[in-house]
């Protein structure tokens, strides 16, 4: 008696299924790049289980900002492979940094004001380069005596934008003028000395006006015939102070003596 025998045969055809998500990063502070990507790319067969994934790039790659595509790719135990294509996104969430220092500057002479105030506030950014600094005031403002807040604030090609204060603080470094005439006199009828001086000296400012001229002698002094010298000071605002000396000169009246 003969038996047939008959052998079946099966085999794997199937390739993996890929999963090849894209992902998305933001770049680490400071540079323009990301080392925090995870490539969570799997596969699933038919047959085998715990298959490997290989990459074109893997998690401890440094991704530049921009896309990068990712070749990936599979193989069951059979040979057969499966492909596929994932795009690691890094964009850039990091706004520049502003240096925006306070400065200081004096009044121009004569004026209450100054406009040599120049604004140096400056931006770096973790991509960008040579970054504009857009300020509510500018170097060409004409600043008031007194504190000025002035606003600035920076983009960069993100989007990013940061913002910053500074004050310009304008001060008053210069004293006042005085005029300080000499003055001549006689003397009164009959006497060594003049009470009719008038010290009339003045003083000028480039911010205040009536200021007070402090003399060591006041109009009410009776002068002695000869040179009397005479301190006289000034003190604005500011705290800024001005002296000067003037001479009182009084010289004696000659008397003609009448005989009849």
């Amino acid at each position: 008696m003969l038996f047939l025998l008959t052998t079946l045969c099966s085999f794997d055809d199937e390739a993996p299924i890929l999963n090849c998500p894209n992902i998305s990063s933001t770049t680490d502070e400071g540079l323009n790049s990301s080392s925090t990507v995870l490539l969570s790319s799997t596969a699933t067969d038919n047959v085998d289980f715990h298959l490997d994934v290989i990459c074109s790039h893997s998690s401890e790659y440094i991704f530049l900002i921009g896309d990068t595509t990712v070749n990936c790719s599979s193989s069951d135990a059979a040979g057969n492979t499966e492909t596929c294509l994932l795009v690691v996104t890094v964009s850039d969430d990091e706004a520049p940094i502003l240096n925006c220092p306070n400065i200081s500057s004096t009044t121009d002479e004569g004026l209450n004001s100054s406009s040599t105030v120049l604004l140096s506030s400056t931006a770096t950014d973790n991509v960008d380069f040579h970054l504009d600094v857009i300020c509510s005031h500018s170097s060409e403002y004409i600043f008031l005596i007194g504190d000025t807040t002035v606003n600035c604030s920076s983009s960069d090609a993100a989007g990013n934008t940061d913002t910053c204060l500074l004050v310009v603080t304008v001060t008053d470094d210069e004293a006042p003028i005085l005029n300080c005439l000499n003055i001549s006199s006689t003397t009164d009828e009959g006497l060594n000395s003049s009470s009719t001086v008038l010290l009339s000296s003045t003083a000028t400012d480039n911010v205040d006006s009536d200021l007070d001229v402090n003399c060591s002698h006041s109009s009410e002094d009776i002068f002695l015939i000869g040179d009397t010298t005479v301190n006289c000071s000034s003190l604005n605002a500011a705290g800024n102070t001005e002296t000067c000396l003037l001479v009182v000169t009084v010289t004696g009246v000659n008397m003609s003596i009448l005989y009849v």
